[in-house]
């Protein structure tokens, strides 16, 4: 039964390690596939908030307008549509980024993109 914990926690160390070093790795690659896409920050917030806040398109449209955080998006439903493409824009990216070996949240990305 050692055998199988010891094991079983090698296994979980070796894998803390290979997401260390993806997550150190990371930096580059984000930063080359964001340089054609000047709206990603913005629409990765948009993501973060719908993931982790599990806010609706027009609560994400307000909280952004309310921040001030970069130019306002329009009201009412075209404002609501903008925010629904740069959900889907950010998922695209996020992607992207899997499909490369980078297994990134929102979250993570925005990190890690430049200022």
């Amino acid at each position: 039964m050692d055998y199988v914990r010891d094991h079983l926690e090698y296994l979980e160390q070796r894998r803390r390690e290979e997401h260390k070093e993806m997550l150190e790795k990371s930096g580059a690659v984000v930063v080359e596939l964001a340089k054609r896409k000047p709206t990603i920050r913005r629409n990765l917030q948009f993501a973060k908030w719908a993931d982790d806040q599990k806010m609706d398109p027009a609560a994400i449209r307000n909280e952004w307008n309310a921040a001030k955080l970069g130019p306002p998006v329009g009201k009412g439903d075209p404002g609501i549509q903008v925010v629904k493409q740069g959900i889907r824009a950010a998922r695209k990216y996020l992607n992207e980024l899997a499909a490369r070996g980078f297994s990134l949240t929102a979250e993570q990305v925005l990190e890690r993109l430049p200022q």
